[in-house]
């Protein structure tokens, strides 16, 4: 399984009689970036697809709750694994089985329920 991890990011350096320079040594944040007419510049641009396409990815990978936890031991409390029972998996449809279980009947009239005189033919 491969680290999706992004490598540690190093603000980009500024000259220090720009107003931003300050702020940016104090955050990873992409404040006040290049641009390129109405864009981006290439670089920026590039590094912030990157930074997506790699958090998608996180977001989808499969959790690896043993390594999860084995990273987490060194630190110590407070981090606690869950005694909650497993999920249960779902084989049956989730429409409702009974007339108290559906939604009530829309009155008549209503954009949902037509009236007789709009489903008459003349």
């Amino acid at each position: 399984m491969s680290d999706h991890r992004p490598p540690a990011r190093t603000p980009p350096t500024a000259p220090q009689d720009e107003p931003w320079a300050e702020l940016r040594a104090l955050t990873t944040a992409r404040i006040a970036l290049p641009r390129s007419g109405a864009s981006l510049a290439t670089a920026p641009q590039l590094d912030l697809r990157l930074a997506h396409a790699r958090a998608r990815d996180a977001v989808h990978a499969p959790l690896d709750e043993a390594r999860l936890v084995a990273e987490l031991a060194p630190l110590g409390p407070p981090y606690s694994q869950s005694r909650a029972p497993p999920p249960i998996a779902r084989t049956t449809s989730c429409a409702p089985t009974s007339a108290a279980a559906s939604p009530a009947t829309p009155k008549r009239g209503s954009p949902h329920m037509p009236t007789a005189a709009t489903t008459s033919s003349s």
